[in-house]
């Protein structure tokens, strides 16, 4: 990444990892939460793509695998996972 910003004329690049525990989903209460959290699961992102075109036995099989990980995980309202980002700062001399 910082090849890329550098090649386009960027300066004083500098990149650092973000990691933080997020709430995903949603709910009136914790068991609200895990499910807004295993539909969204199954809804959006990479699992969604892989069960898309899978008989409705296994979109439930793997309903109740994310569940049951989710209900491992900490939250009130909805299931807290873990995220990162990068934060990128850097110059543009030319602005």
């Amino acid at each position: 990444m910082e090849r890329i910003l550098a090649a386009a004329g960027f300066t004083d690049i500098a990149i650092a990892p973000f990691d933080a525990s997020v709430p995903f989903g949603a709910g009136g209460t914790r068991d609200a939460g895990i499910e807004d959290a295993v539909k969204m699961t199954l809804e959006v992102g990479p699992l969604s793509r892989v069960l898309a075109d899978q008989p409705d036995d296994i979109r439930a099989r793997a309903a109740s695998a994310v569940r049951g990980a989710f209900a491992g995980l900490p939250g009130e309202r909805s299931v807290m996972i873990d995220g990162a980002a990068w934060i990128v700062m850097a110059h543009n001399p030319a602005s």
